[in-house]
């Protein structure tokens, strides 16, 4: 499997690493994944922060395969599953593209949209960054299968979309205008 980073500490909020049981249904037919692109959902549940969505992911009554590999909030990230797993999150089949080569991230919006939007953000412009990849490479859920996911990016013409790949961008050129050395990419 491809290697897995450590992305704790680099960014300016808490970025847990809680990964679910590898006897999870989440977890049981994963695939390794050398990712391509990433992939933007919604939290199933409105008005869930990332704590509660990832207490509904964990429930083991929650028998469920779909999962994502990083859940964000106004306050910090949890990371789900390991980034060289991929996940069934994209509804596009065993040998899609987006379930099989896109990380998942989903935004846990419970108050602050903006917050949120900045958050994610940070994340997305390292990991591309990491990379050598640019905007391109983010993709809405709803690209591989239709659905109107992420419902809240895309309300309003797609303003809330607009806002994260513009922040996006500034995150990602002060990585790319900064000492290469001050953060090793994966």
């Amino acid at each position: 499997m491809f290697g897995t980073p450590d992305l704790r500490g680099r960014f300016s909020f808490p970025y847990e690493v809680k990964h679910l049981p590898r006897t999870s249904p989440k977890r049981i037919n994963s695939y390794p994944l050398d990712w391509e692109y990433i992939t933007i959902h919604n939290a199933l549940e409105e008005n869930f922060d990332a704590t509660q969505e990832y207490e509904r992911l964990s429930n083991p009554e929650n028998l469920s395969i779909h999962a994502t590999h990083i859940l964000v909030d106004e306050h910090g990230a949890i990371e789900v599953i390991p980034l060289n797993e991929n996940v069934w999150s994209c509804g596009d089949g065993d040998r899609g593209p987006g379930n099989r080569t896109s990380i998942s991230i989903t935004l846990c919006i419970k108050s602050d949209m903006n917050k949120v939007v900045s958050n994610t953000a940070e994340i997305i412009s390292y990991l591309v960054w990491s990379k050598g990849y640019d905007i391109s490479r983010i993709k809405q859920h709803n690209v591989w299968n239709g659905k109107n996911c992420p419902r809240f990016l895309r309300k309003n013409g797609g303003m809330g979309w607009s806002n994260l790949l513009a922040e996006t961008a500034v995150e990602l050129d002060k990585l790319i205008n900064t000492d290469p050395y001050s953060k090793k990419p994966m």
